[in-house]
């Protein structure tokens, strides 16, 4: 979702989450997964729609790409 909704964003990973970097703004904290077994882990919903929230991703973009967050 991230690499056609943001494109350009910055992913670092850190020790427990995930460092996203698009459009000037940062969301320091999107966790890994369950006890960071890495991308493929399911992450809860609620994560994923805070983070388009605050970097201003286009909903609608998201949406298409992960249905089941909206």
């Amino acid at each position: 979702m991230l690499e056609a909704c943001a494109p350009g964003c910055d992913i670092r990973e850190t020790t427990h989450h995930y460092c996203i970097r698009y459009g000037g703004r940062t969301y320091p904290a999107f966790p890994k997964g369950e006890h960071g077994k890495g991308r493929r882990a399911e992450i809860e919903i609620g994560h994923i729609r805070k983070m388009i929230r605050h970097l201003h991703i286009d909903k609608d973009c998201a949406k298409n790409e992960l249905p089941e967050v909206y």
